[in-house]
């Protein structure tokens, strides 16, 4: 027959497993998922991307979307962005894309066209700024995408651009900015 300590030292030995064990998950998925995490701690995760070769972040990005994806571009003439983003309305995610009419061309019309007939809502920018010449793309309100890269192909796919995946408290200005900039556009 055990004695009472050695149970008491048995049970605190398990305790103190269980705690390590549930340490050590927490830590793997805060490594794995930083972009869920994160945010209820207040914190921000980044994470950057760069082109060339950004094609593949930027649609899994796009294809990671379960309610919305607001999208304000500069100039816009990639056909698998495009495709993406009908992909997302096509699964029910609300898709809406701000255009900057001074870059247009007749690339840049096609898709916005070819991204309306589909169900994607478009937006030419309002001429309030002499250029809205914003980057950014918003999944869910929670993450957004920002930086120096269009989505043209050749921002994609042969320029060195810039720029960063960001959850966290700062998604709300963005989120913010985007509402003003849709209801002012055309």
């Amino acid at each position: 027959m055990k004695s009472f300590g050695e149970s008491e030292g048995r049970v605190a030995g398990a305790f103190l497993l269980g705690a390590v064990f549930s340490f050590c998950a927490f830590l793997l998925i805060l490594f794995l998922f930083p972009h869920v995490i994160l945010p209820y701690f207040g914190a921000n995760a980044v994470e950057t991307v760069f082109s060339p070769d950004s094609e593949g972040r930027i649609v899994s990005f796009i294809s990671s979307a379960q309610k919305t994806i607001d999208c304000e571009m500069y100039v816009f003439t990639s056909s698998k962005v495009a495709d993406a983003l009908i992909e997302a309305k096509e699964r029910g995610v609300r898709v809406r894309v701000i255009m900057e009419k001074s870059a247009q061309s007749d690339k840049m019309e096609s898709l916005f066209e070819q991204m309306q007939k589909n169900g994607v809502e478009c937006r030419w920018a309002s001429g309030k700024f002499s250029r809205t010449h914003s980057k950014f793309l918003i999944v869910d309100g929670e993450r957004v995408l920002v930086g120096s890269i269009n989505f043209s192909e050749s921002a994609i796919t042969t320029n060195r651009e810039a720029g960063v995946f960001v959850s966290g408290k700062v998604v709300e200005e963005f989120v913010k900015i985007f509402e003003e900039d849709w209801e002012i556009a055309i």
